[in-house]
């Protein structure tokens, strides 16, 4: 199973791993986040699909993405870039269903290698999703004290997120 560079013509599937991963990971009651929100946030797939791949061609030498395919099938995607005083680990996201198979291990190390020469690599995570924290912890991260923010899902709605480090 290997990662390979993103092209335009993956931006059907990376959205489709996106929109099947939201859905999955986060609907939480506590938080108010439902999950007709995040199903409203990806309603209009032709301009969501246009957006992705507009990104895709940006990709160059301080943005880039991966994906792994299985089958003919893109299972998991990343992306990264390279920001002036904090490198960022864009997006890791493997469907539901092929995650615990090291797809995202290995996509993780794709964003590292890219960010090599960085002395620190940052994230952002939604405050309660543990499995994505412990993954991240398990590679080195940490979680940053006084990071806690938000990230909007749809107009008005709003995942709480914290920011997670790793020094390289």
């Amino acid at each position: 199973m290997k990662a390979r560079l993103t092209t335009v013509n993956d931006a059907e599937g990376v959205f489709n791993v996106q929109k099947m991963t939201w859905i999955d990971s986060y609907p939480n009651k506590k938080y108010g986040v439902k999950r007709k929100d995040i199903v409203e946030r990806f309603a209009d797939e032709k301009k969501f699909i246009a957006n992705t791949r507009k990104k895709i061609e940006g990709y160059g030498k301080d943005i880039c993405g991966w994906v792994v395919e299985l089958d003919g099938k893109i299972v998991g995607f990343s992306a990264t870039h390279k920001n002036k005083g904090k490198d960022l680990v864009g997006a890791i996201y493997v469907l539901p269903e092929y995650q615990g198979r090291g797809i995202g291990k290995i996509l993780l190390q794709k964003v590292l290698d890219f960010l090599k020469k960085s002395k620190e690599v940052w994230l952002e995570v939604a405050s309660y999703n543990k499995n994505a924290i412990n993954f991240y912890e398990k590679s080195g991260f940490h979680i940053v004290p006084g990071t806690e923010g938000k990230h909007e899902i749809i107009k008005g709605k709003f995942i709480p997120t914290i920011e997670m480090k790793r020094d390289q």
